[in-house]
């Protein structure tokens, strides 16, 4: 088992990689006025998205140290390697579904220290497949796109596995599930693969997103697995409840034919034109306090109509053309002035 644990976060690292590497090739910075026609792909791939992590699973039952999740000190012998991808679509208003499929394997204890003999621990391989429905609860609460997406997960589906429960005393197996017993020479008892058990999930979670560009998305995902069994840990009991497990895992997400437009997140660079528009306001006060006009007429013209707030390029134009039309007004009425007094 630790072998496969070891094959399988080098196949999933050298994946990771892969997927890092597309991203970054497709990605980049993100500023207002680049070419937003780059889908490059059918449109049987708009709003499509592949997802790819690796992480921990975590299990919840009978042979366990703690109810929900272990504790710090725990973490590493209550814990093992699982890993999982998935395929995703956007639907509409915030929703979606995702194909999921999570492989890996748990492990448990439980007894007390002074008793060897109520000390057991469990080992179990598992595989699932679900469908799951998803929501962004970020969109539905800020109305509008953010960096950070939380996505909330409800789905169901079915999952697969093989265990095997060990009395830590005497290193007996006291309990199986997928396997059948079998009597070697020495009386020594051995088990033997057989088909797996199954057992119907409904998994329920929530997938916290960061939008490291337009096409990629890492993400840290929980997502708990509710069971119709007590065999995972294969520890039977008539008064136990039905087993769970939690798939917490950390990976990437590259979505297909998304545009740096479909995102909605754009870097604006600063306007040019502010700077002119400034000068402008300024050159038009001088003007105003030389002609003789009391306390920079101008300047008093310009504090009127000064901008307030951001605005494009063709509204700066705009107030500029209007400022220097006004300041001709006011040189024609001081000329009229001028004149009649004379």
């Amino acid at each position: 088992m630790i072998r496969n644990s070891i094959y399988g976060s080098q196949l999933l690292a050298f994946a990771l990689f892969l997927l890092l590497g597309l991203s970054v090739k497709a990605g980049g910075p993100v500023k207002e006025g680049d070419d937003y026609d780059d889908k490059p792909l059918p449109a049987a791939f708009n709003n499509f998205s592949v997802e790819l992590s690796g992480g921990w699973g975590v299990f919840q039952g009978d042979v366990a140290l703690y109810d929900r999740l272990p504790s710090p000190e725990d973490w590493g012998k209550s814990t093992s390697f699982a890993w999982a991808g998935s395929i995703s679509r956007e639907i509409k208003y915030g929703l979606g579904v995702t194909l999921q499929y999570t492989q890996g394997s748990l492990k448990g204890e439980r007894g007390q220290l002074l008793d060897p003999r109520s000390q057991y621990i469990f080992e179990a391989q598992f595989y699932d497949v679900s469908l799951n429905l998803t929501y962004d609860i970020t969109r539905a609460l800020l109305k509008k796109q953010k960096r950070f997406v939380l996505m909330g997960q409800l789905g169901i589906g079915q999952t697969s596995f093989r265990s095997q429960l060990i009395q830590l005393n005497s290193g007996l197996r006291k309990g199986w599930a997928g396997y059948a017993p079998l009597n070697s020479s020495d009386g020594q008892l051995l088990l033997d693969k057989t088909e797996p058990v199954t057992s119907i999930i409904v998994p329920v979670g929530f997938n916290v997103m960061y939008r490291v560009n337009y096409k990629t998305d890492a993400f840290c995902l929980v997502n708990m697995r509710n069971t119709f069994t007590d065999e995972l840990d294969s520890w039977v009991r008539n008064w136990s409840a039905y087993d769970k497990y939690t798939y917490i895992g950390l990976g990437l997400r590259f979505n297909f034919n998304r545009t740096k437009a479909d995102n909605g997140i754009v870097k604006r660079e600063k306007k040019a034109k502010k700077k002119t528009a400034v000068a402008a306001t300024n050159v038009g006060g001088a003007s105003g306090s030389s002609s003789g006009s009391p306390s920079g007429g101008g300047s008093k013209l310009a504090g009127l109509f000064k901008k307030k707030g951001k605005s494009s390029n063709k509204e700066n134009d705009e107030l500029l053309e209007l400022r220097l039309k006004l300041f001709e007004t006011q040189l024609k009425l001081f000329e009229m002035q001028y004149l009649l007094d004379k």
